[in-house]
């Protein structure tokens, strides 16, 4: 089964149900079906959406647990550092 870690202080969230998904940079080796999220001991279940920086959107942040989409790309630069507007994106839902 797929695994997708949860960086710790992240995963209060998830577990809290305020963050519902993660943006991560580049385009993943992730397939549609179950995933376990680890950082502690939860599992959830997810989806997965491939795009680009520019389709990246405010309901995007919004349900990755941020207040602004200027926010998720201010972490997602902490992270990964520059992002261009071509950079693949992967976006990972779970419910």
């Amino acid at each position: 089964m797929q695994e997708l870690l949860q960086r710790d202080d992240l995963f209060d969230l998830v577990v809290a149900g305020k963050k519902q998904a993660t943006v991560r940079k580049g385009k993943r080796d992730i397939v549609l079906g179950p995933m376990n999220i680890k950082a502690t001991s939860s599992k959830r279940n997810c989806s997965v959406l491939v795009t680009n920086v520019e389709y990246v959107n405010e309901d995007h942040a919004k349900i990755d647990g941020y207040n602004s989409l200027a926010d998720l790309k201010n972490t997602l630069v902490e992270i990964y550092g520059t992002l261009s507007d071509d950079q693949d994106m992967t976006v990972i839902y779970w419910n």
